[in-house]
């Protein structure tokens, strides 16, 4: 059966989403089951449009990708909740197997276009590696 993860923050505009998808890359590289989801407590009306193109920049598939309310994934059944934020209202899930990552939130990073770019490609590569780490570590590679 495969594990089933799902990447909370506030918003699900930017770290979230760019999780969501990265995660799904590295499980199909790792050969790895997994059901991957991505929600905040107060969603967006759009993925971040520089989420968007880190993403393809590295050739991650962005396709299908929107923000969601915790209410539209089933976040009882999660093997792992991973809460990306470190704001203060970021979301309380109640039960076990929850990680807090606490990353900068790129979407709020002030800035000139390029400098907003680089950090959001930075937060892209934070993840990745995270992500590596974590599926790597739950699956004894």
């Amino acid at each position: 059966m495969p594990i089933k993860v799902a990447f909370i923050c506030v918003a699900n505009s930017a770290r979230s989403q760019m999780a969501e998808a990265i995660a799904k890359k590295v499980a199909q590289e790792l050969g790895i089951q997994i059901e991957v989801y991505s929600a905040g407590s107060k969603p967006a009306s759009i993925v971040h449009p520089l989420a968007i193109r880190v993403l393809r920049e590295k050739g991650i598939n962005t396709e299908g990708l929107r923000p969601k309310h915790l209410r539209e994934i089933p976040i009882k059944e999660m093997d792992y909740i991973i809460v990306l934020c470190r704001e203060e209202n970021c979301p309380y899930i109640p039960h076990a197997r929850v990680y807090h990552w606490n990353l900068p939130d790129p979407a709020g990073y002030k800035g000139s276009v390029e400098e907003r770019l680089e950090f959001f490609r930075k937060v892209r590569d934070i993840i990745e590696e995270r992500i590596r780490e974590f599926l790597c570590a739950k699956h004894n590679f």
